[in-house]
């Protein structure tokens, strides 16, 4: 009986990008002894994770191997089993610890372990199939799922992102809409605790410091961006603009989106400038609020025909489309921030003008007869 995982591992800098490692628990080992927890300064290896060749036969991937260190839960510095792995081990299972573990796996990128994701999650039609999918596996094909949609429906956004002492060009996923935030919301909330089972990294060594681990909310962020980064940077090479030799920043920047190397090769100048012109062109997009939420208008019709309309202005909570606040509510506020049924909303007011402002431009009153 083997259980299949699949851990993903965040870009930690600039050069090292994202993945999933695939690694296997399987029953096929003797029986681990449980013993009285020691203090080790090393990882132990985990006593019933399949070796790599193993996985690649399962799998038929064409990956490189790749071990890391994953907190799991143990009773007397022995790895618990996943519920799914079918045993006969006669193991303690009472007051469980994290305990630091090594595993061995198979290392795929983003543009090969997603397809692989969602092939592996899938129902096994032969109940006596080598292997069943643990709970991060199914979780991760369920964002790639996500992931896929927002490509298909080009919900794609080309940045240039400024990451320690260099300019890099990224795709971004464009999650705005109340279904997206809902969804976003609820992966975020039903995330396995093995998903964040990796060791924090050491201070310095990319987005977290010491013993510091990312949230879910940040790990499915990062997911995303890097998934989608690298399949619209693989798929998109036959759509890529064709140019005649322009030696431009935009024209370098454009290039950069579809090669493997995202590094955008400018002078310092030349890319803060590019910055600054991409800031203003990506304006629009966030100039009517923020990731938590949005500025909505809604027409009151009168109750009778000879009665004026009415339009409010409010702000509309993107995780939850029926929680709104007025403007009147909003202008009472004279912190920067405003709290309502457990959501925070940052410089509700200034956002309030800015997308009103927005509006105008597009809208202008008209005359009074």
């Amino acid at each position: 009986m083997n259980v299949l995982h699949a851990h993903f591992q965040p870009p930690e800098n600039s050069e090292r990008t994202g993945g999933i490692l695939f690694w296997l628990e399987t029953s096929d080992v003797p029986a681990p002894k449980q013993t009285r927890a020691t203090k080790k300064a090393k990882s132990r290896l985990h006593p019933f994770c399949a070796d790599t060749d193993t996985l690649n036969h399962i799998l038929d991937l064409d990956a490189a191997s790749r071990s890391i260190t994953l907190r799991l839960p143990a009773v007397k510095d022995t790895p618990l089993p996943s519920p799914q792995l079918i045993h006969n081990w006669n193991l303690d299972s009472k007051n469980p610890k994290l305990a630091s573990f090594l595993v061995n796996g198979i290392w795929a990128q983003p543009e090969k372990a997603i397809l692989s994701l969602l092939a592996l999650s899938a129902p096994q039609p032969d109940p006596t199939a080598s292997f069943a999918p643990a709970p991060d596996l199914r979780y991760w094909s369920m964002v790639s799922a996500l992931a896929l949609e927002t490509l298909a429906a080009h919900k794609l956004v080309p940045v240039i992102v400024n990451e320690g002492k260099a300019y890099f060009a990224r795709w971004l996923p464009v999650l705005d809409s109340p279904k997206d935030a809902a969804r976003l919301k609820q992966l975020e909330n039903t995330m396995p605790a093995v998903c964040r089972a990796e060791s924090p990294s050491p201070a310095g060594r990319g987005v977290r410091g010491e013993g510091e681990s990312l949230s879910p909310r940040a790990l499915l962020t990062s997911f995303l961006n890097t998934c989608c980064d690298a399949l619209a940077r693989e798929w998109g090479k036959s759509a890529a603009p064709k140019f005649y030799y322009d030696d431009s920043p935009a024209h370098r920047w454009i290039e950069a989106l579809f090669s493997k190397k995202a590094t955008v090769k400018l002078s310092n100048a030349q890319a803060q400038n590019l910055a600054t012109s991409h800031r203003a062109w990506m304006r629009n997009l966030h100039v009517a609020g923020d990731a938590a939420f949005r500025i909505a208008f809604r027409l009151e019709a009168p109750a009778l025909q000879k009665q004026p309309w009415y339009l409010h202005y409010l702000i509309q909570a993107k995780d939850d489309p029926s929680l709104l606040i007025s403007a009147d509510e909003v202008w009472k506020k004279t912190q920067g921030s405003l709290t309502h049924l457990g959501h925070r909303f940052e410089q509700p007011q200034e956002k309030l003008l800015a997308g009103l402002g927005y509006a105008a431009r597009l809208f202008r009153p008209s005359p009074k007869a």
